[in-house]
């Protein structure tokens, strides 16, 4: 929530500087890049090194990725939604292979070439017309194409803001069991 708030600002302040509106083809691009600027300073741009369990990447048409090797290796991208919705991958064959659930090949597994189970989730960030953040979501990608009728999900959540949940916390100071 923190990089992509920061990141919003940033782009707001840009086109205000501008004294121009805010373009919405231009603006989720400075939303990545200023996004990335502020993970980095909280030393979050090392690419993967031997042994580091995490790695963190830009991909093409405004999005990062970042992945977490455990049991399972996990996938991430943030991406903005479209429309308050998963986007379509569109024509890209690693886009459709990532909402399509994949299995992919791990070759820094403790055994060479093992096959580990993954998972890939999308963070989707939306923001109303003045460019402030209003919410993000994770999302578990089931299927897409070429459409956005193609997209399917096998689950979508809203991500609470910090400091709502924070303010939630019983006064115990443990959250809830949920089943």
């Amino acid at each position: 929530y923190t990089a992509l708030e920061w990141a919003t600002q940033q782009t707001r302040a840009y086109f205000e500087a501008e004294g121009a509106p805010i373009d919405r083809h231009l603006a989720p691009s400075l939303v990545r890049y200023q996004a990335k600027r502020y993970l980095a300073r909280l030393g979050h741009d090392a690419q993967e090194d031997e042994g580091e369990a995490y790695a963190f990447q830009t991909l093409p048409n405004n999005g990062l990725s970042l992945s977490y090797r455990g049991d399972l290796l996990y996938v991430l991208r943030i991406l903005k939604a479209l429309e308050g919705q998963l986007p379509a991958p569109g024509a890209s064959r690693a886009r459709q292979a990532f909402w399509h659930q994949q299995l992919i090949f791990d070759y820094a597994a403790p055994s060479a070439a093992e096959l580990r189970p993954s998972l890939n989730l999308l963070v989707l960030w939306e923001t109303d017309a003045a460019y402030t953040l209003r919410r993000l979501s994770l999302v578990c990608p089931k299927v897409g194409a070429l459409t956005r009728e193609s997209v399917a999900a096998y689950w979508m959540i809203e991500i609470p803001h910090p400091t709502v949940a924070r303010a939630q916390m019983p006064l115990g100071g443990r959250a809830p069991e949920v089943p």
